[in-house]
């Protein structure tokens, strides 16, 4: 059994299970951990989904918690920080697998010889036409 200690009957209902209760001692934290969150990120759609799934994260980790609101806000914040790094990390080793092209050449060749391609014609223009191309 949690120990709450808090005598905060809004905190002691949360702990038991009441979501209402859980909610209105949530709402004042959502603005600071989405500055948080989108500090972190630099997206703020992807501060959304981390506040979000934070918020999930906490109310199954309500048990947890102890002390009293000021606790609630560093403990709600560290979870927020702690999903702001998963996604991060989550990004950096994703695979994106890319559709088989049915040509005769790979996808790396055709876009070798487009590009040369494009080269040479830019070559052949004159100076004030590249100007008006590459500016």
């Amino acid at each position: 059994m949690t120990q709450v200690l808090s005598d905060d009957p809004l905190l002691k209902q949360a702990i038991a299970g009441d979501a209402a209760a859980f909610d209105a001692l949530l709402a004042p934290l959502y603005d600071p951990a989405f500055r948080l969150a989108t500090v972190l990120l630099k997206d703020s759609g992807e501060a959304e989904d981390a506040v979000q799934e934070g918020a999930l994260k906490a109310w199954s980790q309500i048990r947890q918690l102890r002390g009293d609101r000021d606790a609630m806000r560093a403990w709600f914040l560290s979870i927020v920080a702690n999903q702001c790094r998963t996604m991060r990390r989550r990004v950096w080793w994703s695979v994106l697998r890319l559709p088989e092209l049915a040509t005769g050449l790979g996808w790396a060749e055709e876009a070798t010889i487009r590009k040369v391609d494009l080269s040479q014609a830019i070559g052949s223009l004159s100076h004030e036409d590249k100007v008006a191309v590459v500016a």
